[in-house]
């Protein structure tokens, strides 16, 4: 695993610690008699999480939030009545301890027998709170027995899966950041490899011809293959390969995540497309925040985010225009916005894999296209070929990656005038 993607868990760790902050503070409003000190203490350790995780502060401060949460968990659990309760309970203690550990264990020489535990067991503290879905399953289900009604055994179950599948998901990728496990399948399995040998240079997605023309060049300075030279566009960028998403996965995710999934993939989003540098660059926690508590505001953002797409595809070689569309259809159907940009996110990752290199900028005052400086000439065309040729140069001019001086230039090569 990458440092990129350990950051990013830490960022998205932070992000759900502000969640549950959210929900906590949400659930005292609705509920008045829920303040306490006690409620006042969790909202607290959750933002100051949130704040440590953020600004990815890696000492023993960390544990500090968890082992106040883990106090709350003892008190409930000496609080609580019931069996299936007191269980949950102690479910909850386990993971608050076991997350307090191995931050200690990772970030600090306090408990230096504890490093390699936390490395190899980082994944504990994420799993105990899973299994706080069963005692709260049995729990409501207990009670339709009792009969409480189903609606109220379908709120429960769906309460206890959002509240538990949250911390937990909170634990993962706090853990992730903590331990740095050597190997962790964020992106998916499926998820395409970009590394290439040294020296050797795949045929790119973007050609301008069949066997002569500007094609892209590495960013090394070496030809991406064929005989031209030269730089197709100002302004271009690389996405990083941790933007992909299996279509399947991340459909999964949108459906039964009750939206979590669709707040994390905002901030992802958002940051990966600070890959356009002719864009300016977007904080992906103020664009989360907006599109969280401002109304209307995660509309703008598809649109904006679309067109950023849309732009980074055009600079492959494939014109794409689904800005617009996905304006329309975030107001009409909201969860097939983020399914359309993200099968076009991975279209450009998987271009990129197969060879596709971000072209370089161009020196002021030169020409954007240079001629071919193999001594090969390519053979005569006849009429049809020069009109297929000239129709690939003239969508060369539209898109700016050529001069109308070299253009005119060209078509008089291809007419013979």
């Amino acid at each position: 695993m990458n440092q990129t993607q350990t950051a990013k868990s830490g960022q998205i760790a932070g992000i759900l610690c502000i969640v549950m902050a959210v929900l906590s503070l949400l659930g005292a409003l609705i509920s008045p008699y829920l303040w306490s000190f006690w409620l006042v203490l969790e909202i607290a350790a959750y933002g100051y999480l949130a704040a440590i995780l953020l600004i990815k502060r890696r000492d023993f401060l960390l544990s500090i939030g968890y082992g106040v949460l883990l106090i709350l968990a003892l008190r409930n659990l000496f609080l609580g009545y019931g069996f299936l309760a007191k269980l949950l309970n102690l479910f909850q203690v386990l993971a608050f301890a076991a997350m307090a550990l191995v931050a200690l264990g990772a970030l600090t020489d306090l408990i230096p027998s504890l490093k390699d535990s936390a490395k190899k067991y980082w994944y504990a503290p994420a799993g105990c709170m899973v299994i706080c879905i069963v005692p709260a399953f049995l729990s409501a289900l207990i009670n339709l027995f009792r009969g409480l009604g189903f609606l109220t055994f379908l709120l429960s179950i769906i309460t206890a899966v959002v509240t538990y599948g949250l911390l937990a998901a909170c634990l993962y990728f706090a853990a992730v950041w903590i331990a740095e496990p050597e190997k962790l399948p964020i992106g998916g399995a499926s998820r395409p490899q970009y590394q290439r040998p040294q020296g050797q240079y795949q045929q790119p997605q973007y050609q301008a011809a069949a066997d002569q023309g500007p094609r892209v060049v590495s960013t090394d300075g070496a030809y991406a293959g064929g005989a031209a030279a030269g730089t197709a566009y100002a302004g271009g960028g690389m996405m990083p390969e941790s933007a992909y998403c299996g279509l399947a996965k991340h459909v999964l995710l949108l459906l039964f995540t009750c939206g979590i999934w669709y707040l994390i993939w905002i901030y992802r989003t958002t940051e990966n497309l600070n890959c356009l540098e002719e864009e300016p660059p977007r904080n992906p926690a103020t664009k989360l925040l907006l599109c969280m508590f401002v109304p209307f505001y995660s509309i703008y953002w598809v649109y904006k985010s679309a067109q950023r797409i849309d732009r980074l595809s055009a600079l492959q070689g494939r014109p794409s225009d689904s800005a617009t569309l996905c304006l329309i259809l975030s107001i009409v159907i909201a969860i097939v916005p983020p399914i359309l940009m993200q099968d076009k996110i991975n279209g450009i990752v998987t271009a990129q894999g197969n060879g596709w290199t971000a072209p370089q900028q161009a020196p002021a005052g030169q020409a954007r296209y240079a001629a071919p400086q193999s001594p090969y000439t390519a053979p005569q065309t006849n009429a049809a070929g020069a009109a297929e040729e000239l129709k690939k140069y003239k969508e060369l001019l539209d898109m700016g990656a050529i001069t109308q001086e070299e253009f005119d230039e060209k078509k008089k090569q291809l007419l013979g005038l």
